[in-house]
């Protein structure tokens, strides 16, 4: 609101929506850039206080979270599932194909074959994306576990404050 003098300015943060003229006011309390910052601080030199711990935890959801031997032996079980049901739909083509058979029985029979066909196809395809999600939990995890090594295992003043979004912001970069 002080166009020339920039003496009281202070950058805050608030919701989009608190001063909405119609509807629901979001009553989210406006923030202080100097509290957030404050605060910040608090919570990082908490966290760092028990750095090992900490990386002790973020490796214990890195094995939890990212290992994919289980969805790796259910894509085999999957792979081996739909190698029978085309094996078995071959037998069923050759076998209508030498022998006069009901035309509804064969079409019947083809058509479960299809179904189980395309339900395990289904659940790999689930199960790759699961995978592909598992390795960037993994990539960020490991990345978190560096950042956090290489974090300052306290922070005192704005410049520190500064300084390690800095560094994190450089590691992110080569990522």
């Amino acid at each position: 609101s002080y166009k020339k003098d920039k003496t009281y300015r202070r950058e805050v943060y608030r919701c989009n929506d608190k001063y909405k003229h119609q509807g629901k006011k979001c009553l989210t309390p406006t923030l202080m850039e100097k509290e957030i910052k404050e605060r910040f601080l608090l919570a990082f030199n908490k966290l760092m206080g028990d750095r090992d711990g900490l990386i002790e935890d973020c490796k214990l959801a890195l094995s939890v979270l990212t290992g994919n031997e289980k969805i790796e032996k259910e894509i085999a079980e999957q792979m081996q599932e739909l190698e029978v049901v085309a094996e078995l739909s071959r037998k069923a083509i050759y076998e209508n194909a030498r022998t006069a058979m009901v035309q509804e029985e064969f079409e019947t029979r083809n058509k479960k074959y299809l179904e189980r066909h395309q339900k395990a196809a289904e659940r790999i395809e689930e199960l790759e994306k699961n995978k592909l999600e598992r390795i960037a939990k993994r990539k960020n995890l490991k990345k978190l576990i560096s950042m956090i090594k290489k974090s300052p295992e306290s922070l005192q003043n704005k410049d520190r404050f500064t300084n390690v979004f800095s560094v994190n912001e450089k590691m992110e970069g080569n990522t």
